[in-house]
């Protein structure tokens, strides 16, 4: 187990909200627990706006955040078959961004590493400021 410090982000492309709600709970366990005597290493959300995406800070183990343990949360929260959850895997700006789908063709889940595999605190901040800028409407309001 190694810890990775820094940020993913997930976006709701076809679940309920009931399986949203949940999805988003179960995440929020997956960093540091939020009784951590360091407040910086604490679990942080971000939800947008419409509650249809939340961006997650905290300490992560990072055998947690692989595409195949990912399927394997998600199986395990809507209790299916790991095997017919599909994805596919997409490099943008702001980092890696993995799609799940099920069954096949229908997009449920975003899912993206802010920074990348391996990146530092600093680097997953940058690609997640960037990516707040590029996409502001969704996140801030005007007021």
């Amino acid at each position: 187990m190694a810890n990775w410090y820094g940020y993913f982000g997930v976006e709701n492309l076809g679940l309920n909200e009931d399986q949203r709600e949940t999805l988003i709970q179960v995440l929020r366990n997956l960093g540091e627990a939020d009784n951590s005597p360091f407040p910086n290493l604490r679990m942080r959300i971000r939800l947008r706006l419409n509650r249809q995406a939340a961006i997650f800070e905290a300490v992560f183990d990072e055998d947690n955040l692989t595409v195949n343990q990912f399927k394997t949360w998600l199986a395990n929260i809507f209790n299916i078959d790991p095997d017919t959850i599909d994805h596919t895997l997409t490099q943008t700006p702001y980092g890696p961004m993995v799609t799940f789908s099920r069954p096949s063709t229908t997009p449920r889940l975003r899912m993206l590493l802010f920074g990348g595999v391996g990146v530092d605190w600093d680097d997953s901040n940058r690609a997640t400021v960037a990516y707040l800028l590029a996409n502001i409407e969704g996140w801030e309001t005007s007021d």
